[in-house]
C-alpha cells in the first residue's frame, strides 16, 4: 500500500498577486486618467504638471487615491522583504496584511489630521499643494521601488546586496525630494 507523503509548499503565491494588483492599478490609472498620467510621467516638466493639476484636483481625487493605494501596496511589500532579511521573520500574507493595514490607516489618519489643522490655521491652499506634491513624488518613488521589487523577487537570486542598495537609493531620493518639495511650496 502506498502512503501519502506531505510535500513542502511555500506560500509565495500571494506575492505574485500583489505585483499583479499593482500592475492592474497602473493600467487602470493610465486608462482612466490618461492625460494626467502621461503628464505625470514627464519628469522634465514637473512644474507644469503641478501647476495644471494641483488647483483642479488636489489630494482627494481618483488619480491620487489610486496612486496612494499603489504606493501603500508597494511600501508594504518592501517592508515585508525588509523585515524578512534584516529581522528574519517569515514571509507570509498575514504579516503583509498587518503592515498594509497599519500603513493605510496611518496615511488616512495623517491626511485627515493635516486637513483639520490646515482648516483651523487657515492654510488650506498651502497644505493642499504640499500634500499633492508629496503624493505625486511618493507615487514616482513607488513605481521605481516596485520595479526593483519585481526584479528582486523574480530574479535568479534574492540578493541581500541588491535589496540594500535599492533601499539606500530610494531613501536618498526620499530625503532629497522632501526638502525640494517643501522649498518649492514655500516659493509659491
Amino acid at each position: 500500500m502506498e502512503e501519502w507523503i506531505p510535500i513542502a509548499k511555500q506560500n509565495f503565491d500571494w506575492i505574485t498577486f500583489v505585483f499583479m494588483l499593482n500592475f492592474l492599478l497602473i493600467v487602470f490609472i493610465k486608462l482612466r486618467h490618461e492625460l494626467q498620467f502621461f503628464s505625470f510621467l514627464r519628469l522634465i516638466d514637473t512644474v507644469t504638471y503641478f501647476n495644471s493639476y494641483t488647483e483642479k484636483y488636489g489630494v482627494f481625487n481618483g488619480f491620487i487615491s489610486i496612486s496612494m493605494l499603489f504606493s501603500s501596496l508597494t511600501l508594504s511589500m518592501f517592508s515585508v522583504y525588509f523585515l524578512q532579511h534584516f529581522f528574519e521573520v517569515s514571509l507570509d500574507f498575514s504579516l503583509f496584511m498587518l503592515v498594509f493595514t497599519g500603513l493605510l490607516a496611518t496615511i488616512l489618519l495623517r491626511s485627515f489630521f493635516i486637513q483639520f489643522v490646515a482648516s483651523v490655521l487657515g492654510i488650506n491652499e498651502f497644505i493642499r499643494s504640499f500634500q499633492f506634491r508629496n503624493c505625486t513624488y511618493i507615487f514616482r518613488l513607488c513605481i521605481f521601488l516596485n520595479t526593483g521589487l519585481v526584479f528582486y523577487h523574480f530574479g535568479l537570486s534574492q540578493s541581500f546586496l541588491f535589496l540594500s542598495f535599492y533601499s539606500s537609493v530610494g531613501y536618498l531620493l526620499i530625503l532629497l525630494r522632501r526638502q525640494w518639495s517643501f522649498d518649492s511650496c514655500l516659493a509659491q
